[in-house]
């Protein structure tokens, strides 16, 4: 009933001239609001996982000081024993800056593709979800609009019925006084207009209750 009232307050306050305008405001509502961002939430995750189908390619530098000269890169005996007696050079360093780059691709992960057709599904029903969500708010502001305007309809007729039996009551009771008309066909105008005026307060409850439920 809440949904139900919250669609004819919103259809009441925008004053729309036609319905395009209040289904364009139906797209903007909290809950149509959640729905779009599910969608794109998944759709977010799906590139994600695609993205991690491909190469990746990584670059590195880094910088290091010490104390006293380290070896920069790890020599084996054999290596270290050959060096010296060529007399050559170790790479012995106090700064030691290093650059590079890394490069890696998956060749065949299988949850990873399990994981992308459980996405790609979840979004083909997140898609049908928000389209039916929205068909459901539409198709309810229409029934909620054909009930409005129904009252306001019916409210309008039993207004002029009223106004219509008040110019009869007046003219009868100029009857009535001079003694042409009887007195009984006045009292049954009177009662008439009681039950029209029933009429118009029941359905003025009616349409102040559904506004006050908005509030609610």
């Amino acid at each position: 009933m809440k949904k139900l009232s919250f669609g004819l307050i919103l259809a009441i306050s925008l004053n729309a001239t036609n319905l395009n305008e209040l289904f364009n405001a139906i797209k903007k509502t909290p809950d149509t609001k959640i729905d779009n961002l599910l969608i794109k939430k998944t759709k977010t995750l799906k590139k994600e996982i695609i993205g991690s189908l491909y190469p990746s390619v990584s670059i590195f530098a880094s910088s290091e000081h010490f104390s006293s000269p380290t070896n920069i890169k790890p020599l084996p005996p054999t290596k270290s024993q050959q060096i010296g007696m060529q007399h050559g050079g170790y790479w012995f360093s106090q700064n030691i800056n290093k650059i590079g780059f890394s490069a890696s691709m998956p060749i065949f992960v299988k949850n990873i593709y399990d994981t992308k057709s459980k996405i790609s599904h979840l979004l083909i029903a997140s898609k049908y979800k928000a389209k039916i969500n929205l068909l459901k708010r539409e198709s309810l502001l229409i029934t909620l609009l054909s009930k409005y305007n129904y009252l306001i309809k019916l409210k309008k007729a039993l207004n002029d019925e009223k106004n219509s039996i008040e110019t009869t009551l007046n003219a009868i009771n100029v009857g009535v006084k001079v003694g042409r008309i009887p007195a009984f066909n006045a009292l049954r105008l009177k009662d008439a207009l009681n039950q029209i005026n029933i009429k118009i307060s029941g359905i003025n409850t009616q349409i102040d209750s559904k506004r006050l439920q908005k509030i609610l």
